[in-house]
């Protein structure tokens, strides 16, 4: 075991490699109640996720619900030209009445449980969603909602959705149709309590998988994140969320925030003109292109439902909310990799960039090279804003919200809109000029905690000037680690096995390895593996070094150049930062040694090779937990695995020994 860099400090049984940037942050602990601690992953692919027969596989025939309606497109196009020009939230769909419940749905039992499913479509829609009046599910339900061509998934949605008013929106959904499958092993579909009130139509893009065009229909002179302009800005982009407004039916864009006391309090920015019904919203982060110049989506983003309004005010157009269903101090909700962008009151910006989801598209990135300058807006105090005309890039309708940061990657306001007399509505790559409120301004604001930022970001009262950003802690808990790899952190990291903190999984194999409870922390004999943070790693019980192992933890800076939170280099590759927890290897002490998979990713033919005096059987599953291909009783320690006959998309190979267990992601491209 090799310990670099940092002396290390016993503390009651744990050891620590402390550089503590911000002491006070540790020293507080956050007691807000959380009404709703929601988040759930919506998963796209261009190839179907799940079986012709759904998620609990069946035959019977799906009960149908027609929610078509006539719309007039030229009516509603000619309503959101001048919502553009008025600085209006992005409308995409219409809000449907309905009147759907478990007696509208199919029923039907299997050896596991009971199953309720429904099909809801409409006719020439672009996109669905489901807004619940009456939702609460049991602990032992789960929920998935799914388009009929199975390429993009909403789930698991379980007991943890349930909010104390009883309603719930589901992500935004592609195509003219949706299915919903409930699934309860003990039974008890007819109690379950669901309600569809509405759904929310949509009749422009929103979301896409044909061309680049699709996602979001924004315009040609938009950077997307993940191309060189925005790579050195990882840690801001993970801080920014598409909104989903006016159940589900508008769009506007937001930033999580710091503040003074580094709680880790979910502080959201975003514009005065977004506000209505902010309660129902839901937050999408992560939704970005995989790779630069991707012509299709594919993907995974966090959603986070509801939100309480703290303070706002229509001088500066800002304001800011709590985003209620994000806990950042639960291990399922660490794993969803938010950041919280530091802010600025310093009045001397020499640049500009803005990080945004114009139209609804994927994250986008705009610079002004110049300085900010200040502006007003008509009928508002003057200097309360900042005017900026992009050099690189744009703003459109639905960037709305969005934060600008200064030459320091600062948060410096919000967009609120361009006041330009010659702007279209329609061409955003016309050269205009965009104004943001200025978070300076709204510092002091109306002159009230309701309307004004500074209690709520600086609850010390320390009269600050300007904050760094932060992460949550980054947690390794429960793993087996075998090959040459780099674990980082960005701030702070926690080592441990024996951790009991995740929720039970739902009855079903997820999308990707659920974090499992009760496991030791295992660095396994050959493994060379390294543990990097920017500020203290925090070693606990559990923690088990196997002869043979390199094992290094270090305290050094981790920014884009080094992966982010959950990053791992090394010979297994990369991974992507939003799925990092695909990644996640899951075994106990007699784990199995040398797990290798070869190649990953591959075309559907790859070599498992493992160390093992036991026989093992080996399983693959799909996304949602079927068995594609299995072999029991297997001697030998390599096996060449065939998944081509499946479709493109990511499987889980699991070896199993008489007293080990071993899990590892594989990907068929």
């Amino acid at each position: 075991m090799q310990f670099h860099n940092k002396t290390t400090i016993a503390v009651g049984g744990v050891a620590k490699w402390a550089i503590l940037k911000h002491l006070l942050a540790c020293l507080i602990v956050c007691l807000t109640m959380y009404a709703v601690k929601a988040q759930v992953p919506t998963q796209y692919s261009q190839t179907p996720l799940i079986p012709e027969s759904g998620v609990y596989a069946s035959n019977a025939k799906i009960a149908e619900v027609d929610v078509s309606v006539n719309i007039d497109k030229s009516i509603l196009e000619a309503e959101d030209l001048q919502n553009s020009k008025n600085n209006q939230p992005y409308r995409f769909a219409v809000s449907v009445p309905t009147n759907i419940g478990v007696a509208e749905g199919g029923k039907y039992s299997t050896p596991e449980g009971e199953v309720w499913k429904v099909k809801i479509a409409s006719k020439g829609a672009t996109s669905m969603s489901l807004i619940f009046d009456q939702f609460e599910l049991p602990k032992s339900a789960s929920m998935y909602v799914y388009n009929e061509e199975r390429t993009m998934v909403m789930g698991p949605i379980t007991y943890r959705c349930n909010a104390s008013n009883g309603t719930y929106i589901t992500d935004v959904i592609k195509g003219e149709a949706l299915i919903v499958e409930y699934f309860d092993p003990m039974g008890t579909v007819d109690n379950a309590q669901l309600h569809i009130a509405e759904v929310a139509r949509g009749y422009r893009e929103f979301v896409g998988f044909n061309n680049h065009k699709e996602y979001g229909d924004s315009d040609d002179c938009e950077n997307d994140i993940v191309c060189a302009e925005g790579n050195p800005w990882c840690i801001e982009e993970r801080a920014v969320s598409l909104i989903l407004l006016a159940n589900n039916t508008r769009i506007c864009t937001g930033t999580m925030l710091n503040n003074t006391a580094e709680d880790l309090r979910p502080l959201f920015l975003t514009a005065d003109h977004c506000l209505g019904g902010s309660n129902t919203w839901q937050f999408r982060f992560h939704y970005k292109n995989p790779t630069c110049g991707a012509t299709t989506y594919a993907g995974t983003t966090w959603t986070y439902s509801n939100s309480t309004l703290l303070a706002n005010d229509a001088d500066t157009d800002f304001a800011l909310l709590e985003v209620t269903g994000y806990d950042p101090f639960d291990n399922w909700h660490r794993l969803g990799g938010v950041h919280f962008a530091g802010w600025s009151r310093n009045t001397n910006p020499t640049s500009g960039v803005g990080i945004h989801h114009p139209n609804g598209d994927v994250m986008k990135i705009s610079f002004d090279w110049a300085a900010p300058t200040s502006a007003g807006w008509a009928g508002l105090p003057a200097n309360s804003h900042w005017d900026v005309d992009y050099d690189d890039g744009t703003v459109e309708h639905g960037s709305s919200g969005s934060a600008l940061f200064n030459q320091n990657h600062r948060v410096i306001g919000q967009l609120h809109g361009t006041q330009d007399p010659n702007f279209s509505g329609s061409n955003y790559c016309e050269s205009f000029d965009s104004r943001y409120g200025r978070l300076d301004q709204s510092w002091n604001g109306g002159g009230t905690n309701a309307t004004r930022l500074r209690n709520w970001l600086d609850p010390l009262g320390t009269n600050a000037m300007t904050t760094d950003p932060i992460s949550p802690l980054v947690i390794f808990h429960n793993l087996s680690f075998s090959g040459t790899n780099t674990y980082t952190a960005t701030d702070q990291m926690e080592l441990a096995g024996e951790v009991n903190g995740y929720p039970v999984p739902p009855p079903v194999p997820l999308f990707w390895g659920w974090p499992v409870n009760g496991l030791p922390f295992v660095v396994n004999g050959g493994a060379n593996v390294t543990f990097q943070a920017g500020e203290e790693i925090v070693i606990r019980p559990g923690v088990e070094v196997h002869a043979g192992a390199d094992f290094r933890a270090h305290i050094a800076p981790v920014g884009c150049g080094t992966r982010l939170d959950y990053g791992r280099i090394g010979e297994q590759g990369d991974i992507d930062e939003a799925n990092h927890a695909f990644n996640t290897r899951t075994g106990n002490s007699n784990a199995v040694a040398q797990f290798a998979i070869m190649p990953n990713p591959n075309n559907g033919t790859f070599n498992v090779s493992w160390e093992s005096e036991t026989p093992a059987t080996i399983e693959v599953y799909d996304a949602i937990g079927h068995i594609v291909w299995s072999k029991e009783k297997v001697q030998q320690n390599t096996m060449n695995i065939d998944i081509t006959s499946q479709p493109k998309g990511i499987y889980l190979v699991r070896i199993a020994t008489e007293n080990q267990t071993f899990t590892e992601r594989v990907i068929r491209q």
